[in-house]
């Protein structure tokens, strides 16, 4: 096979060797064969090198138990999944014979062994299928016919036969009963994601109706009084606020459905022939007031007439978010492009903007539901972030895509791509209302009413720095009607001026030396805190008082915000009362400080003069006082009619607590009975007719038997769970040395037949509910014996630490399985599990339920482990009576001796 200065040819070598080898590549086709190999399966190398095993070695087609190729199968899969050899346990498998020698099937059987060969990345680069024929051997122990001559030869080779037979029979059934395992995992995940998909539907099913029946008792109304004339200016322009952003808010609700529908597939697509052009052209059109408005340079391309068959109103919804998106941040005096061309069925649309553009770390995550570019206490642009979102989705749904990239404008350029196929015959007029619905055109004049940059004449006389008749209040709001609203709040005693902007607010403030500053928290360009920052930097408005408007009660904000300089706090929506209250009683203190102030000042003149002025300053101060305690009262009984308003919403989720508390138990009474009903049944059957069953039949029965257990078992866990995140705290001296041991007889009685050796150390009296806390002892020694059920003696220890304060520091270690440490923050979630329920039962809520019962008593718990090497969880309450252990100076906790006569198992 070699000559001198030559390397050996392996591969003749390999097809040389006495054992029977395929070599197969990943995909299962066979690279290599040994000839030994096709001595025994009777096959040419020719014939098979280059095909699929199972196309060339198929099953016994007259065999119908045959299982060969099947278990086959599973093993490469196994091994290339794991990357480790696999040995099969005996397989028939009967070879086809050729045709000189009659054709047909011979019944073999085989003992294989599949090897992986993996590249330098560990990847799998081919398998290495052995086999070895055992057929004399089987066929011997199947008939009994073994010469005597042959007896000898054949007892050792007979006895590593059988304990390989038993071997790997041992391995398949682990890896079935896997496999079984995996499935009902896989079953039991697709069920509850297919009820989290129905959840939601119905959620927003109802969202649809709650939200749309009030919308619609708004806008009806409204929409009658407006047209019944006879309205002033003001109501006029207060119905026509409703109004706007009544639809505004119908507009989001519907683009929530929308979404909705498209998530659960549920959206349905209507062909129409439709003029594409025209319906082009005419949802441009109403963005062309707009443009002029805003000085923006508007061009529509498109075809005359371009008759498609298609959804029109899909493709105006894509047309108009387009639209609106390219508008909204197209600065004034810019550039916006449409263009719509169709070629060979395809059509192309293109709108492009000269816009900041869209970076390109953002242009995939822009056409996520909710996602925006923009930072959210500063945005500029308005929106719920759906609008592209629903824009993709349409699209997918016709079979087109949209992409954004750069616009030779300098902004954004949006690309649509759609098939356009013809319309289904020649038409006269395009007759728009006969595909759209009669609300379309209203519907694109809310898209177009938040982008509008239209400004009403503000006045923006600012009083001088000398002297004002009336206080002057700063309004800093974004929003135009809301920020007409403050303004026309306030008291008509009260001078107004105002800004839409942070940095503006601060230039109008500087130059007209407002006496109170009203300022939204999210604003472009500058936000609240940010102009509160810029405020406070100037020394000439120290004394300025601030109110801040928020639309989330965010704590953290209101801290900081009251560290830099806020004076108060309003949040949307408020009552107009509430404000006038707290804009009147900062000015008054404003007031007061503004005279001590000068009073401080004067203080550096001349004594004599202070003298003479001091009454008449008194007299001020005292009026501004006595108006500081009207303005109190007011504040005090505005304060009352809100806690009482409190009162009343707290004893309404009491009556609804109870209500949830009996409907608990009512579906615990309801759930149970069949529940009963099933376990019972099923014990009477067993007890009365196993005699009657096979072994299928009985199994099934253990598996209806052991499901019901679970099922009472989960239920009185989730009872356990609701009555410890409901129940009020009854607070006492519990002695904890009692109460392990109460929970420790009734564990014994459940647990016959175990071997635990107990070691109890010297435990405190403490202050907590003995019964909850009965709960938490209790869960977590069931959950110590329960993990040592695979040793043969379980060691659960229990000792006491002292915390370093007023509290106490309980610890429970075993000998279990114990746990990889990464998860143990999983461990106290409600249903969250770090092993299967076949290696060791349970409900998922036996420690969610205990850490809620130690959060309720101001403790918590915790847990470390190693895997196979035990866990020890810890809890600590908040007050101890009595303390009898200490810890190390490490922290540790300190293992505590049991006491003198302990018993142990």
């Amino acid at each position: 096979m070699t000559t001198s200065g030559d390397a050996p040819d392996f591969r003749r070598i390999f097809e040389a060797a006495p054992g029977l080898y395929l070599v197969l590549r990943p995909t299962l086709h066979i690279i290599a064969v040994s000839d030994a190999y096709l001595h025994a399966t009777k096959t040419a190398r020719d014939a098979i090198l280059g095909r699929h095993l199972f196309e060339v070695f198929p099953d016994n087609p007259d065999d119908p138990q045959a299982s060969g190729m099947r278990n086959l199968r599973i093993s490469l899969e196994r091994v290339l999944a794991d990357r480790v050899p696999d040995a099969m346990a005996v397989q028939k498998y009967d070879i086809r014979l050729p045709e000189s020698e009659g054709g047909g099937f011979e019944e073999r059987y085989w003992s294989p062994v599949n090897t992986p060969v993996l590249d330098a990345d560990g990847s799998v680069n081919c398998i290495i299928h052995r086999v070895e024929d055992v057929t004399d051997f089987m066929r011997a122990r199947q008939h009994g016919k073994e010469q005597a001559r042959l007896a000898e030869s054949l007892r050792a080779r007979a006895e590593r036969v059988e304990a390989e037979i038993f071997q790997r029979a041992a391995e398949v059934q682990e890896a079935n009963r896997r496999l079984e395992s995996a499935n009902r995992e896989l079953s039991r995940l697709y069920a509850a994601s297919k009820e989290l998909d129905e959840l939601k539907t119905r959620f927003f099913s109802n969202v649809s109706h709650e939200l749309r029946t009030p919308l619609t008792l708004i806008l009806g109304p409204v929409e009658r009084l407006l047209g019944a004339g006879g309205l002033d200016a003001e109501q006029l322009r207060s119905l026509e606020t409703i109004r706007r952003n009544a639809r505004s808010l119908l507009r989001h609700v519907n683009d929530l459905l929308d979404v909705a529908k498209l998530e659960a597939g549920k959206m349905t697509v209507r062909a129409d022939d439709v003029d594409l052009g025209h319906l082009t052209r005419l949802t441009a059109a109403y963005f062309e007031s707009l443009a002029q408005e805003r000085g923006i340079a508007f061009r529509v391309e498109a075809p005359a007439s371009l008759w498609v068959r298609t959804d029109a109103e899909k493709i105006q919804r894509v047309l108009v978010n387009l639209l609106a998106n390219a508008f909204k941040f197209t600065p004034d005096a810019g550039q916006v492009r449409l263009r719509l061309a169709c070629e060979a069925g395809c059509g192309s649309l293109e709108v492009d903007d000269s816009g900041p553009g869209v970076p390109p770390e953002l242009r995939d995550v822009i056409f996520e539901p909710f996602r925006q570019a923009e930072h959210a206490s500063t945005r500029r642009h308005g929106g719920t972030g759906l609008g592209l979102a629903i824009t993709r989705e349409f699209l997918e749904l016709l079979d087109g895509t949209v992409v954004v990239g750069d616009s030779t404008l300098g902004g954004a350029a949006f690309r649509v791509v759609l098939p356009l196929p013809p319309a289904s015959g020649p038409q006269a007029e395009f007759d728009i209302d006969a595909v759209l619905p009669s609300a379309a055109a209203v519907s694109v004049e809310e898209y177009l009413h938040p982008l509008s940059h239209r400004r009403e004449h503000e006045s923006r006389e600012a009083a001088g720095t000398g002297p004002r008749a009336s206080p002057l209040v700063l309004v800093v709001e974004d929003n135009r009607e809301m920020h007409h609203f403050i303004r026309d709040s306030l008291p008509p005693q009260l001078d107004s001026i105002g800004a839409f902007s942070g940095r503006e607010g601060v230039e109008t403030a500087i130059a007209s030396r407002p006496d109170l500053i009203i300022s939204d928290v999210m604003m472009p360009d500058m936000s609240g805190d940010e102009l509160v920052q810029a405020i406070r930097g100037i020394r000439e408005f120290d004394y300025v008082p601030i109110i801040l408007l928020t639309a989330k009660a965010d704590d953290e904000l209101k801290v900081r915000m009251l560290r830099s300089g806020v004076q108060d706090f309003l949040t949307k929506p408020f009552l107009v009362a509430e404000l006038v209250a707290r804009v009147s009683n900062q000015l008054v203190m404003s007031h007061a400080r503004q005279i001590l102030q000068e009073e401080l000042a004067s203080s550096e003149a001349d004594v004599s003069t202070l003298a003479r002025d001091l009454a008449e300053r008194k007299r001020a101060l005292e009026a501004a006082l006595a108006e500081l305690r009207e303005r109190d009262a007011a504040l005090a009984r505005l304060n009352a009619e809100l806690e009482q308003r409190v009162l009343e919403r707290t004893e309404q989720l009491a009556a609804a607590n109870r209500d949830l508390e009996i409907f608990s138990y009512s579906v615990s009474h309801e759930l149970r009975a069949p529940v009963r009903h099933l376990i019972g049944f099923s014990k009477l059957l067993q007890d009365r007719h196993s005699h009657q069953l096979d072994e299928e039949a009985g199994s099934f029965l253990r598996f209806i038997a052991g499901g019901a257990r679970r099922m009472n078992e989960l239920m009185d866990a989730l009872l356990a769970l609701g009555r410890a995140s409901r129940a009020d705290l009854a607070w006492g001296d519990v002695d904890l040395d009692e109460l392990v041991a109460e929970v420790r007889a009734e564990i014994e009685q459940e647990a016959t037949g175990r071997r635990i050796d107990w070691r109890i150390g010297k435990l405190a009296r403490v202050r907590a509910d003995r019964r909850l806390l009965k709960v938490v002892v209790g869960n977590l020694l069931s959950n110590a014996v329960k993990y040592t059920k695979n040793r043969v003696v379980a060691q659960i220890e229990i000792g006491q630490a002292a915390s370093g304060d007023a509290g106490s520091h309980v610890w429970i270690r075993d000998n279990g399985v114990g746990f990889d440490p990464r998860h143990a923050g999983q461990l106290f979630g409600v249903f969250r599990r770090l092993h299967s329920q076949d290696e060791f039962e349970g409900s998922g809520l036996g420690l969610a339920t205990a850490h809620r019962i130690l959060q309720k008593h101001r403790g918590r718990l915790w847990a470390e482990a190693r895997p196979g090497e035990g866990a020890t969880f810890h809890f600590s309450l908040g007050e101890t009576v009595a303390a009898t252990a200490a810890s190390p100076a490490d922290g540790t906790p300190a293992p505590v001796a049991p006491q003198e006569g302990e018993q142990r198992r």
